[in-house]
């Protein structure tokens, strides 16, 4: 009876046990079911790989940029429409977290295990919240949802062991070719620049800063950078010039006289220049003071900033000048006599003037022709003009008349006798001469010689002796009329008859 009743409650017991394995059992299958079971026809998958670099099953290194999961899609329409989501988990394998983007299953896909786009290490990193080190496990699953909204149990899709040995290498920043800026006051200049990139990606961080103001000279930069295991880069530097390329005044040009040319540039200690046509260094010949231009030449110049001038320089400036001095003007010819020069007038002036400059010198007179009727020509001539003597010191008297050379002349008397030539000289006495030092000349010959004179003043002098004897023999003549008058008059009265 006992034995009875003990095996109908070993049975109970044992019927319940399968009952209950026959419920759970197949979540747990479902669950971590080998590739190829359940639900519906699952399709066989493959483990889950690396993608680019060096891939070995079973395991991400470092050359690797990421992992392709390849995922299987039951044969059943209610999953067509619904999701994929793929999930990762750290060691453990107990904690998963989403990774990727989820996919949308196509009727296509129904029954078939295809690859996922590629999930980047960065992207594994992030929802891990760590970076992935040398001997870390990753497990990998997909939970799926169909059309309806149902969420199946996850399918594990298998490992990854993580074979990245610490990172010792530093990044490398590329070098940064020097930067030249024009100044654009004494401050300097406002420069900008790209910042050198790193061979790993890692961020690069320069200082100063691109973007800000430049002082005059030579300014080093200096940049970093940091990988994400802690390796800091060497320091790569480049530099920044900020040169005032120089200025000249006057500007270059065309001028009709030598110039002082200066040379200036902001801030600059030190301007070199050339003159002969070269290319002016930084080791060449120092501006010092203004550059004497006196025929056409081209001024190269730059300007040099930092310990000795060299460490920073301008572009070449280039002035080219043009010289071009006008001739000296001819100097006047010597005045010749007569009409007594510019301070002598035209003979008519009877206020104070200089001395005549010049001395005509007469030449001798040709000898003279006869002709039938007893006329004398005489061949006129032209007076010689010598070399003007020193004009003298000695102011004429007042009222005075600047002597006047007057030429020779031929005269004939009244029965058509040729007469000397008179050289005569109007206006000047003997004292006068001989303190200007002019030689002395006959004085006026008065009668049949007298030379007329067609200058002004000068004819009334010439003239005046005739005058003179004309009144003379007016009052003669007169006089003689007036006694002959008298006498007649004392005989008439004396010759009448008394009575």
């Amino acid at each position: 009876m006992y034995s009875q009743a003990n095996t109908a409650g070993m049975k109970s017991a044992l019927l319940i046990a399968l009952m209950a394995a026959c419920f759970t059992l197949p979540s747990i299958v479902h669950a971590q079911a080998p590739p190829g079971g359940g639900d519906g026809g699952m399709p066989t998958f493959e483990a889950p790989r690396a993608s680019e670099g060096t891939v070995t099953a079973g395991e991400i290194n470092s050359s690797n940029t990421g992992v392709i999961l390849n995922v299987p899609v039951p044969d059943d329409a209610v999953y067509e429409g619904g999701s994929l989501q793929p999930e990762v988990s750290q060691d453990d394998g107990l904690t998963f977290f989403s990774v990727g983007t989820p996919h949308t299953i196509t009727n296509a896909e129904l029954g078939t295990a295809f690859d996922l786009a590629a999930i980047s290490i960065s992207s594994i990193e992030s929802a891990l919240g760590n970076v992935l080190s040398d001997g870390m496990t990753l497990t990998f699953r997909e939970v799926t949802t169909d059309s309806e909204g149902t969420v199946h149990d996850a399918v594990a899709l298998g490992q990854l062991l993580v074979n990245m040995p610490p990172d010792t290498t530093a990044p490398v920043i590329a070098a940064h070719e020097d930067v030249t800026a024009e100044a654009t006051s004494a401050s300097g200049a406002v420069v900008s620049y790209t910042s050198p990139a790193a061979d790993d990606g890692s961020a690069v961080t320069c200082l100063p800063a691109s973007g800000g103001t430049f002082a005059v000279g030579a300014t080093m930069v200096t940049c970093n950078a940091s990988d994400g295991a802690g390796n800091a880069a060497t320091a790569s530097p480049f530099t920044v010039r900020v040169a005032d390329t120089p200025v000249a005044s006057p500007d270059a040009g065309t001028y009709t006289s030598a110039q002082s040319v200066t040379l200036s540039a902001e801030g600059s200690p030190s301007i070199r220049y050339t003159t002969d046509g070269s290319t002016p260094t930084c080791a060449g010949s120092t501006y010092s003071s203004a550059i004497s231009v006196g025929s056409s030449v081209t001024v190269k110049a730059l300007s040099c900033y930092g310990e000795g001038g060299a460490t920073a320089s301008s572009s070449v400036a280039s002035f080219d000048y043009t010289i071009n001095i006008p001739a000296p003007a001819p100097a006047p010819a010597p005045s010749g006599g007569g009409g007594g020069g510019s301070a002598g007038g035209d003979g008519h002036s009877l206020f104070p003037v200089a001395p005549v400059v010049g001395v005509v010198t007469l030449p001798a007179p040709p000898a003279p022709v006869v002709s039938e009727t007893n006329t004398v020509v005489v061949p006129a001539s032209s007076p010689v003009v010598s070399a003007a003597p020193a004009p003298s010191t000695q102011r004429p008297a007042p009222h005075s008349v600047a002597p006047v050379a007057v030429a020779p002349r031929a005269a004939t008397n009244e029965v058509g006798q040729s007469t000397e030539p008179v050289e005569t000289e109007i206006g000047v006495n003997s004292s006068q001469a001989a303190a200007a030092g002019a030689p002395q000349r006959e004085k006026i010959q008065w009668g049949p010689q007298v030379t007329t004179v067609d200058y002004g003043i000068g004819q009334l002098i010439a003239f005046f002796p005739w005058f003179v004897l004309f009144v003379l023999l007016l009052i003669i003549l007169l006089s003689l009329f007036k006694i002959l008058r008298t006498s007649n008059d004392f005989d008439t009265e004396y010759s009448e008859p008394r009575l």
